[in-house]
């Protein structure tokens, strides 16, 4: 039985009938061998078969055509279980993306469904400081929160919305009348004194005269019997709310402080700056006018918040820009 030949092997035939050498190319090699047949042909007579050849790597790319068959299959093998694990990776990957929403399945046009509305809002009220405390702000996930838009007009989901930052200056607008247009969102289920949070596209200051934050006129029955009117004079600045329900808005601080007799430590105290609130939507439109300007204030000093005081405002008697109806 003779070997199988590659056409890179050297043939040679010599008999004294057929003498002509018959090859085919070789290539260069550093360890040819030799063996040599003695046949007999049809003619009884000697023919020798002399042979040239070397062993070549199976796997080598000279001979890609003589890969021995198991390892082609094991090459087979291995091809599929890279498809396999790269298809896995890709399916996997793909999955995680639909999780966080950051990969999305396109459709064509024609068989996409009907765009559905979103939940942007228009909202008209006055912004205020949010008044959460370090310990709501970590528990709500509200780290960098600093305002809210409270006392809406008209119908409203929720009694306000804590403001989640952007690039907006929200501080500019504090005490204004603004519209909002936004996305509300609601993070947690936890009481978040009936407010929600609102994803800010837009916002604008509107005239005063839009929000009515307090009553129309001065409730009396909350004044109890026996207060006295006092008059304070001082410069209008804005307050930080203890929470956010709590509408300390703004402060007098005082050109003469004065010694208050009467307060939860039970000890005299010389007092330099105190809560005012407004008792009219008149009133609180011509403070909002006074800010940071001096002003005399008539009103009655009450019990508030957590045994705090505050100063309802009655009258502005000074005000920087005089309000028909200030009294």
């Amino acid at each position: 039985t003779l070997p199988r030949f590659s056409p890179r092997d050297r043939i040679s035939l010599q008999s004294p009938c057929y003498n002509r050498e018959r090859s085919t190319h070789v290539a260069s090699a550093t360890s040819p061998k030799r063996k040599t047949y003695n046949l007999t042909s049809n003619w009884a007579r000697p023919i020798t078969i002399v042979l040239h050849y070397r062993y070549m790597d199976p796997l080598s790319d000279a001979f890609p055509h003589e890969v021995h068959k198991p390892v082609r299959q094991m090459k087979i093998i291995v091809a599929i279980l890279i498809a396999l694990v790269e298809a896995l990776v890709i399916a996997l990957s793909f999955y995680a993306g639909v999780k966080t929403g950051e990969n999305k399945i396109l459709v064509p046009e024609s068989s996409a469904p009907a765009a559905q509305p979103d939940n942007t809002v228009n909202v008209t009220g006055v912004v205020r400081t949010a008044g959460l405390s370090d310990d709501e702000k970590s528990r709500f996930r509200l780290e960098s929160v600093e305002y809210q838009i409270t006392d809406m007009t008209g119908a409203a989901a929720a009694d306000g919305y804590f403001l989640l930052p952007n690039s907006t200056d929200y501080s500019l607008y504090n005490g204004s009348c603004v519209t909002i247009t936004g996305v509300p969102k609601q993070q947690t289920e936890e009481f978040m004194y009936g407010r929600q949070l609102m994803a800010v596209a837009d916002i604008r200051e509107n005239s005063p005269e839009q929000c009515s934050p307090y009553s129309d006129s001065v409730q009396t029955g909350i004044i109890p019997e026996g207060i006295e009117l006092e008059t304070f004079t001082g410069t209008v600045t804005a307050g930080i709310r203890p929470a956010p329900d709590i509408g300390y808005d703004y402060i007098l601080r005082l050109d003469t402080s004065y010694l208050d007799t009467e307060n939860a430590s039970g000890l005299p105290q010389n007092i330099s700056s105190i809560v005012i609130v407004p008792a009219t939507n008149t009133l609180w439109r011509t403070l909002q006018n006074s800010m940071n300007q001096q002003t005399a204030v008539e009103g009655y000093m009450l019990w508030g918040y957590a045994e705090s005081k505050y100063f309802l405002v009655t009258d502005v008697l000074n005000p920087a820009v005089e309000s028909p109806d200030a009294r």
